[in-house]
């Protein structure tokens, strides 16, 4: 170039000079690799032919910006006709290359929802007069295109007087700028009303000015049918669960959000939105567990059912969840749940282990409690046996009397569930005699009462009490033993002269199963603590005071008369 005027820097980079100067070739270096071929074909072409040329082009700019310019030139020829020279103007388009390139686009973006065969769309003055209307929307009536064309849109068939007036408004919104949505009943040819969701937008010029409306609806009248359905079932599920202790949740695994039915959710009282709120309600220790169940679900795509208990807040103490994963496009991504207060089953299954547990426990004392009359008979028949005397026999028999007694008495007690029943008065020393006539004593020990008191207990089970502290006695000694029963401020005592029991042992001797004889079955303690329990009595053991033994005190007892 050899003379170049104007600011030619502001849309190239380059100055006058440096294209001027030939420094910069605007040809090979200014414009676009891409362009350079056809730039130079068509001004080629234009002064062969001595005529101007015009031709869009790309250039790069110093800073690397691709800009567009347009070019406008002619060849200066001599007399001879030889070309001395070019001349011409360049401007730069880039601004309005863009805007045609956006308006391009807007096109056929029009032009593609014009034709979309699921969506009705018109086009609209901003008066509300029609310009055109797509195939789609003329399916729904009984009219043809250029019958449309031209009138009021509330004046075409797909509104009623009853729409009129929000239709002319939702148009006067979108001719002032405002896009508006809006879902209306519309009616068909056939008599029929669809549902339509639909949006009137505005259609600016340059200047930002609204010069058309374009409206576009959708039928969602099967979709307001399902939504209705949904409802409906969505109703008649609240109304059910609502009636039990269950409750339905859903949750999305990748997002984590969750949504339960009904909500809130009453079973783990409050709504839940995440799965971290619901772990937040789960009990602590348990909440790897479900955890682990929902992982388990996800990995396997095999239903899960946990049980967990929750935090101290909520009613429902233990809580039931049944998990299983929902397909969508062959993964399941989602997991739906079926949770349900289990807290009176855990009680109730709770309360029968400890009732088997109990019973178990019963079998065992009820077997050591049958022993001492046994061994009482046994004991009395040998001697009747050695001896050739009637006594011993007499004294078998009055021992199977007491055992029929006690046979009586655990049969009311597995009836009634209740190792003690009925109270009455008693006389201590009374109730010591007849349990000491079932303690197999042939061996020379002896019983003192030193002390009597009258008080409130049931006979048999005081005295299947007082038989077991006294076979304890007589049964762990070497040798024939004494024996005292006496009265203590708040209670009794019976205390023996035997071996005693070692003071890191007391502590155990009332479990079940401990001994502290070689075969001993442990339970005649177990029987002793269980009775003095349900009298609400207490037991303690100590040394004896008068004698050299063991000293057990039952105390907590309320005498009613000397």
């Amino acid at each position: 170039m050899e003379d170049v005027r104007g600011d030619v820097k502001e849309f190239s980079g380059y100055t006058a000079v440096e294209l001027e100067s030939n420094e910069t070739q605007w040809g090979e270096e200014v414009v676009h690799p891409e362009d350079q071929e056809d730039v130079w074909e068509t001004v080629q072409g234009s002064l062969e032919m001595s005529d101007s040329f015009e031709l869009t082009y790309r250039i790069k700019a110093k800073g690397g910006e691709t800009r567009w310019v347009w070019e406008r030139g002619r060849g200066i020829f001599g007399p001879d006709g030889e070309l001395e020279a070019l001349e011409g103007f360049i401007t730069d388009i880039t601004e309005r290359r863009r805007r045609e390139t956006e308006l391009r686009r807007n096109e056929r973006r029009f032009e593609s929802m014009f034709h979309d065969p699921n969506i009705l769309v018109g086009l609209l003055d901003t008066d509300g007069r029609v310009q055109h209307v797509n195939d789609t929307a003329l399916e729904y009536i009984e009219a043809d295109r250029d019958d449309i064309i031209g009138k009021p849109f509330w004046a075409t068939p797909w509104w009623t007087a009853d729409t009129t007036a929000d239709l002319k408004q939702w148009i006067d919104r979108g001719a002032d700028g405002e896009y508006v949505e809006y879902e209306v009943d519309h009616p068909m040819s056939d008599g029929d009303v669809f549902t339509a969701e639909g949006t009137i937008r505005p259609v600016t010029n340059d200047e930002g000015t609204v010069v058309s409306l374009i409206v576009s609806a959708r039928d969602i009248t099967d979709q307001k049918q399902h939504e209705a359905e949904i409802e409906k079932v969505r109703d008649q599920m609240e109304f059910a669960l609502a009636r039990t202790d269950s409750v339905i949740w859903e949750q999305d695994h990748e997002t984590g959000e969750m949504v339960s039915y009904p909500d809130p959710c009453p079973v783990l009282e409050g709504s839940l939105r995440t799965i971290e709120e619901f772990e937040t309600r789960v009990y602590e220790e348990d909440r790897s567990d479900v955890v682990e169940a929902v992982e388990s679900v996800l990995e396997t795509s095999e239903a899960e059912t946990v049980e967990f208990r929750t935090i101290p807040e909520i009613e429902a103490e233990w809580v039931e969840a049944q998990i299983q994963p929902v397909f969508d496009d062959g993964s399941g991504s989602r997991l739906i749940g079926l949770s349900r207060d289990i807290t009176d089953y855990k009680r109730r299954q709770q309360q029968l282990e400890t009732q088997n547990e109990q019973f178990d426990e019963l079998a065992r004392v009820i077997s050591h409690d049958l022993q001492t009359p046994i061994q009482t008979i046994e004991g009395r028949l040998e001697l009747a046996v050695q001896t050739g005397e009637t006594a011993h026999i007499e004294g078998a028999l009055d021992a199977v009397d007491r055992l029929n007694e006690l046979r009586e008495d655990l049969v009311h007690i597995l009836r009634s569930k209740e190792i003690v029943s009925e109270m009455e008065e008693i006389d201590i020393s009374e109730v010591a005699e007849a349990a000491w006539e079932g303690v197999n004593s042939s061996d020379r020990s002896t019983l003192e009462i030193v002390g009597t008191a009258r008080m409130e207990g049931d006979p048999a089970a005081t005295r299947r009490l007082l038989q077991n502290l006294l076979s304890n006695s007589v049964e762990h000694a070497d040798c024939p033993t004494s024996i005292h029963i006496g009265k203590v401020a708040n209670g009794f005592y019976v205390e023996d002269d035997g071996s005693g029991i070692d003071p890191e042992d007391r502590e155990e001797v009332f479990t079940p199963g401990f001994s502290t004889k070689s075969g001993g079955s442990g339970m005649g303690m177990t029987s002793v603590r269980q009775i003095v329990d349900e009298h609400g009595w207490e037991i303690h053991i100590a040394e004896a005071e008068t004698l050299d033994g063991v000293r057990f005190e039952i105390t907590r007892i309320e005498f009613t008369a000397e």
